[in-house]
């Protein structure tokens, strides 16, 4: 099962955990290919020598088909740990912050494709959930 970014608070643990391991054998080689780079740059980025550019932070988040949030997420920690100022990296760190705590709260969760409701002629209440089903 893949890593989810939310799950990380710096963005060398997620991309270790995304492209490195028995299970994730040639992933490190495909991503450097979907970038344009060679694998020895992306495995200097995973021993903390070198960070990713956006660019290549933006790149890899459609190699790993993150939907639109997590993206955002995953960039602001790339910025977080790319940034030279103090000012800027608090900055981006109150974003991520913002943005992990929106990603927390229920009523900002993504809905599940397994839960949305169906629409149906019926009054009944699908499996006891108490909710109607829209009509």
């Amino acid at each position: 099962m893949a890593a989810k970014v939310w799950s990380f608070k710096t963005y060398v643990p997620y991309l270790k955990a995304q492209l490195t391991g028995p299970e994730q054998r040639g992933r490190l080689s495909r991503a450097g290919e979907a970038l344009g780079v060679q694998r020895s740059y992306l495995s200097r980025v995973l021993a903390g020598e070198l960070h990713l550019t956006s660019d290549h932070a933006y790149r890899l988040s459609e190699f790993f088909e993150m939907s639109a949030q997590d993206r955002d997420y995953f960039l602001a920690l790339v910025e977080i740990e790319r940034a030279s100022s103090v000012e800027y990296r608090d900055f981006q760190k109150r974003r991520a912050s913002d943005m992990r705590k929106k990603f927390e709260s229920l009523e900002n969760r993504p809905i599940e494709k397994s839960w949305r409701r169906r629409k149906t002629t019926s009054n009944t209440f699908p499996l006891g959930t108490g909710a109607p089903f829209i009509f």
